[in-house]
């Protein structure tokens, strides 16, 4: 069954980085429904890096499901296979959570810029709330392990003494991740109109439309809570 669960494991942390990456590079797009009844549509997806390009936002999410879905899936996994030396494995593990990292403060800029060349608030939503609490929580916990578990002066002793702890933290933070990832899922669609679509699209009248980008949105957010699932469970 554990073998079975670090299978799943992997796969999803691959399978949900890359609908994610295909919804903001081909798919994302904004429904508003006009005093007509038509519903205008406005294509978004694709990236940038240039001022004022809506399309800023769409690193968000990509390098946030890199980094706190795939590779620290990825690191977590190695430790639980343990495929190669017990050096080698915790290497692995500091680099993918280094990445992770990297990764997440690069999103997490993408998204201020956002907000901020647009005149959105920042922080104003569950989900930016949760998302500052789990950088600062990942932060943490990195700056731990780092001291702890690649700090040389730190005893065996005190290494064994600590790493319940140090998997009890990262367990409740790949739970936080996922409730994270889910919010933001949720926020984008209803900020894109892109679920339940009601009015004239493309001269054909639809009610309660599910867009393409909704259902990959919602694909992306089930396979997410089956992966926590699979992953705090190995």
């Amino acid at each position: 069954m554990e073998t079975l669960l670090r299978v799943m494991s992997c796969i999803l942390s691959v399978v949900v980085f890359c609908l994610v990456l295909v919804w903001m590079s081909a798919v994302v797009t904004s429904y508003s429904k006009q005093s007509d009844g038509t519903v205008m549509t406005k294509d978004l997806s694709g990236f940038s890096w240039t001022t004022n390009d809506p399309r800023v936002f769409n690193w968000h999410p990509v390098l946030m499901s890199f980094g706190f879905v795939l590779c620290t899936s990825q690191a977590i996994l190695v430790f639980e296979t343990k495929p190669f030396t017990h050096r080698t494995n915790k290497l692995i593990h500091a680099t993918c959570h280094t990445l992770t990292l990297v990764s997440v403060i690069i999103g997490t800029v993408a998204v201020f810029r956002f907000h901020n060349e647009h005149n959105i608030r920042n922080l104003y939503s569950l989900h930016s709330w949760l998302g500052i609490s789990t950088l600062v929580l990942y932060a943490m916990q990195y700056m731990f392990g780092f001291l702890v578990y690649l700090y040389p002066g730190v005893g065996a002793k005190l290494r064994l003494q600590v790493l319940p702890n140090h998997i009890a933290f990262g367990i409740g933070l790949v739970a936080i991740v996922g409730m994270t990832a889910v919010a933001g899922i949720m926020e984008k669609l209803a900020f894109n109109g892109s679920c339940n679509v009601n009015g004239v699209l493309h001269g054909k009248s639809v009610q309660g439309y599910l867009t393409p980008g909704c259902a990959l949105a919602n694909t992306a957010g089930l396979l997410l809570l089956l992966l926590v699932v699979a992953l705090t469970s190995t």
